[in-house]
């Protein structure tokens, strides 16, 4: 049960929440009244001003002198020009007598003075951009540049650069050789570097497009310099074939016995014939060292006697002179081997014929 002091505060503080809810709702109403009676607008909203984008000013054009190397530079930089600001070479004649002024030099200067001359004295007939262009050619541009960019692109080599690097220079140059795909593969064959076309050369798929040729040598060249970058413990990274090539390498050659007829004895006493056949030169023959290749008895220049070599004497060396060969070698003997000798010339000479 409530006493009653605490029934007195209750209702005093009930009155005073109803008498500040009244306030407030006095003050929404007369907020609402002065917003109902502002007048309203369709948009009350209001938009910045969205900026303009800055306009690109290209450079102006380098004073061109008329040379064939600088040609394409000063036509390219003529474009830049024209594209980015459209309204202001919208004119044919614009265009023509801002690419006149800036031929500033040498031959390309007195050539435009002459066609400066008749563009204001309105003897110019040139009245398209194209035609002006193509008298521009006519003059200062390569008129062998087909020739030129064949000769260039074919003694272009890769070297030290990387494929990135070189493809950048190579294609410049295809547009204006106009050689076709297979042309193009087989310079790439012979102007790469060599580690790059044996790798290719070594994959299961052959590239068989110059797009393919393109994307595989820059991946391998890519490979190869990572790593030669990161060989440990190395000034300078072991040359390819990796790994993966070393197996389709030739294999050494083996020892292997040859089977002969069981009645044959070979000349080690092996039944059978059953020598050895050993790679490269191989093993000298067993023959006569008591005779010469002609089948004549050998004779010892030291101690004139048959049967052995003058270097596998046991006899005391004699001094080898001239005339220790005459008293040796009779007329005789010499007149047989040179009778020989012609004989083998002339055989050899028929058998050539």
């Amino acid at each position: 049960m409530m006493t009653n002091n605490e029934i007195i505060d209750l209702l005093r503080m009930s009155t005073q929440i109803h008498r500040t809810m009244m306030e407030q709702h006095g003050t929404f109403e007369q907020a609402l009244t002065q917003f109902m009676a502002e007048p309203r607008h369709s948009n009350r909203t209001t938009t910045e001003p969205t900026p303009e984008p800055k306009s690109y000013k290209p450079k102006k054009p380098h004073d061109y002198d008329g040379s064939v190397a600088t040609f394409d530079r000063f036509m390219r930089e003529l474009r830049a020009n024209f594209a980015a600001d459209p309204k202001a070479f919208e004119s044919v004649r614009g265009r023509i007598i801002f690419a006149l002024s800036c031929m500033a030099t040498g031959k390309a200067e007195r050539w435009a003075n002459r066609m400066e001359k008749r563009v204001f004295n309105g003897r110019f007939t040139v009245t398209t951009w194209e035609a002006f262009e193509s008298l521009l050619k006519e003059h200062f541009d390569d008129p062998n540049e087909r020739e030129h960019a064949q000769t260039k692109i074919g003694s272009l080599k890769q070297g030290k650069k990387s494929a990135d690097e070189f493809f950048v220079e190579f294609e410049d140059l295809m547009d204006l050789a106009g050689y076709n795909d297979e042309a193009y593969i087989h310079l790439l064959c012979d102007n790469l570097d060599k580690e790059v076309v044996r790798a290719i050369y070594y994959q299961r798929a052959m590239p068989k497009t110059y797009a393919e040729w393109k994307e595989h040598a820059i991946q391998i060249d890519r490979h190869i310099k990572e790593f030669e970058k990161g060989a440990p413990g190395r000034n300078e990274a072991p040359r390819f074939p990796p790994r993966w090539m070393q197996d389709r390498r030739a294999e050494p050659r083996m020892e292997r016995s040859v089977p002969g007829p069981a009645n044959m004895e070979g000349p080690s006493g092996v039944p059978g014939g059953g020598g050895q056949v050993y790679g490269g030169p191989g093993q000298p023959m067993d023959i006569d060292r008591s005779r010469g290749a002609s089948g004549r008895p050998v004779i010892c220049y030291n101690c004139n006697k048959p049967g052995h070599l003058a270097r596998n004497c046991k006899e005391p060396q004699k001094p080898r002179n001239a005339q220790r060969v005459r008293e040796i070698v009779s007329k005789e003997d010499v007149r047989a081997l040179m009778e020989e000798l012609k004989l083998e010339g002339k055989d050899f000479v028929e058998s050539a014929e």
